[in-house]
């Protein structure tokens, strides 16, 4: 991957309750007032083939800007998260206490994270929690982080927080809570 544009990613499964249209169109927004190179990936979104089709219709004469990606192998996978400059993170409608595996993919990663819109909840905590990332819940807001990112705003993923909730969000503490959850039941 060439980084001499912004790259934003998406991974995953995009089902019919989240609600992706105030983040296109916030991208959308931009690119009509500003001369940014930004390239948003949304990758592995072609599962559910009408959710695909309704990415396809959001994004209509932006594909240079937004390009959808059929699902990769995890290696591959890894270049584009290696490179991502903002991953995007959406609620899930009517589904509180959601904490998708890829909140902690983008983590590990290291990439700044844009919730929007916001879930009022294990998301949103997250993210406030660890200080991985930002909460837009209009197309204001969002553009507004967005451009601030393209400025060169960025988080500081090297402060003592984020060695932390690391530790504490690792696969290897998490499988240890769930033993001595499970001995105590046997």
């Amino acid at each position: 991957l060439s980084k001499n544009y912004f790259s934003i990613i998406y991974t995953g499964t995009l089902y019919p309750y989240q609600r992706i249209e105030t983040f296109i169109s916030s991208v959308i927004n931009i690119k009509k007032n500003n001369y940014y190179n930004i390239k948003v990936y949304f990758i592995g979104t072609n599962i559910i083939k009408k959710e695909e089709q309704r990415l396809r219709n959001l994004t209509k004469g932006f594909e240079s800007t937004f390009i959808l990606i059929d699902r990769i192998e995890k290696k591959e996978l890894l270049s584009f998260l290696e490179n991502a400059d903002l991953a995007l993170l959406t609620e899930y409608e009517n589904l509180n206490g959601c904490l998708p595996v890829k909140i902690f993919e983008y983590y590990y990663y290291k990439i700044p994270m844009l919730l929007c819109p916001t879930d009022n909840n294990e998301m949103h905590s997250f993210i406030l929690k660890t200080k991985s990332g930002y909460i837009a819940n209009d197309e204001i807001n969002c553009e507004k982080i967005i451009l601030d990112c393209l400025n060169g705003k960025t988080i500081d993923f090297e402060n003592k927080d984020y060695k932390k909730y690391f530790k504490l969000f690792s696969r290897e503490y998490q499988t240890k809570i769930l033993a001595n959850i499970l001995k105590e039941k046997i």
